[in-house]
């Protein structure tokens, strides 16, 4: 229900809420509505243009793009013409044996030294005890 509450809030402040259909009040239909189903409604996250532009930009990009890590599959109501948007595209037959056939499956934290690994959990315990200080304050 917070979800709900702030999602409601989100869309209202950055002008993104879609006009509600106008119900017709029709004699028949107001009986009709008494025996009818409830609709459930899906509250889809909108997602600002800024986000498909860096999805074309991605796309364009000659680079090898990696897998998705377990963080990146997690699924959100998000709008459907971005969830469009995030199909892979199709490629030509061509342009596929141009690319190289060894993708990185792995995490992003397993490519990193153990130095590297030390410094990211450092960082994250500091985040983590600034986010408490704060959560403590307010």
């Amino acid at each position: 229900e917070l979800f709900r509450s702030l999602l409601f809030k989100a869309k209202t402040t950055a002008h993104l809420q879609k006009s509600p259909p106008h119900p017709s009040t029709d004699d028949d239909q107001a009986e009709d509505l008494f025996f009818s189903q409830p609709v459930n409604e899906v509250e889809e996250v909108p997602v600002p243009r800024m986000f498909f532009q860096l999805l074309e930009k991605q796309w364009v990009s000659t680079s090898q793009a990696l897998f998705p890590s377990r963080l990146d599959k997690r699924i959100y109501n998000i709008d459907s013409e971005y969830a469009k948007k995030l199909a892979i595209p199709c490629v030509d037959e061509p342009v596929v044996t141009l690319v190289s056939q060894t993708p990185s499956s792995s995490e992003p934290e397993e490519a990193l030294k153990p130095e590297d690994k030390r410094l990211e959990m450092a960082l994250r315990r500091a985040h983590q005890a600034d986010a408490w200080a704060i959560r403590a304050s307010t």
